[in-house]
């Protein structure tokens, strides 16, 4: 005799819900579907692929998600400084270890300061960087040249294909390109010249 089982969302794969997950943002799927039931709450501790955008984010839903998620997870970074979130990125330094997010293929920084930028680079691993996007808002001389050797180590970085750049022109004048240069995608929002880029 057969017996009939009724399909449940239970026995779907977990790749299935991870597939779903791909296309929400963090706060969904950790607000919203993590606290359904134990199935979900464990379906989305063995999610590894979340992207973080904080560009609007209320302070308390930022400092959850900051809580929640094991920083080896997180494949994209989104942090800005506007009115909505100011000194996010100070914030966030103080509230997770910028060592571990060891898998990050893209990083986006929007109306940071200089000295935080060079605070956060130093602390984390680029190897695996596809994209990365910076808009400085406000700059120290004394930084740089240490700006300017940051970024030059990221345009080494082999899989980095898309690169958007709102910094002086001092700064990027002092940037080396890499010879081999992977880069499909290129943004500067700043007046420049050919030469200041290919010096």
């Amino acid at each position: 005799m057969a017996t009939n089982t009724i399909p449940s969302i239970e026995t779907l794969p977990v790749e299935i819900f991870h597939r779903i997950f791909d296309n929400l943002n963090a706060q969904t799927i950790l607000f919203s579907i993590r606290s359904v039931d134990r199935l979900f709450r464990a379906v989305v501790s063995t999610y590894d692929r979340f992207s973080f955008d904080f560009k609007s984010i209320s302070q308390s839903d930022f400092h959850l998600l900051c809580r929640l998620v094991n920083p080896q997870n997180v494949i994209s970074l989104t942090l800005c400084n506007n009115d909505h979130t100011p000194d996010q990125l100070a914030l966030f330094i103080t509230l997770v270890h910028l060592q571990q997010f060891t898998r990050l293929h893209s990083i986006t920084f929007l109306g940071i300061n200089e000295v935080q930028f060079n605070e956060f680079l130093k602390s984390i691993n680029v190897d695996s960087l596809t994209s990365f996007s910076l808009n400085i808002q406000n700059y120290d001389n004394r930084r740089k040249k240490t700006t300017s050797n940051l970024l030059s180590s990221i345009m080494f970085q082999k899989g980095l294909r898309k690169l958007e750049l709102g910094i002086n022109n001092d700064r990027l004048a002092n940037v080396t390109w890499s010879l081999n240069c992977t880069i499909e995608y290129l943004i500067i929002n700043e007046n420049t010249t050919y030469d200041n880029i290919y010096n």
